[in-house]
């Protein structure tokens, strides 16, 4: 009777912490993800300013 209370416990407190781990991988994943993202798309602004500027002096010589 004890070793089925346990088990069954045990089952019932699983998914609690299968899910809230995911959940923190998942966070720590889409974290990651957007300091990339947001390092990908400053740089790329930053390229297409000076490429404009690179433009705009060029024209003007």
């Amino acid at each position: 009777m004890e070793n089925a209370n346990n088990k069954f416990s045990m089952k019932d407190f699983r998914p609690d912490v299968d899910k809230s781990i995911q959940k923190v991988v998942l966070i720590i994943g889409v974290s990651l993800v957007g300091l990339f993202a947001a390092k990908y798309i400053l740089n790329g602004v930053a390229g297409v300013i000076i490429g404009l500027k690179n433009i705009k002096a060029a024209m003007k010589q």
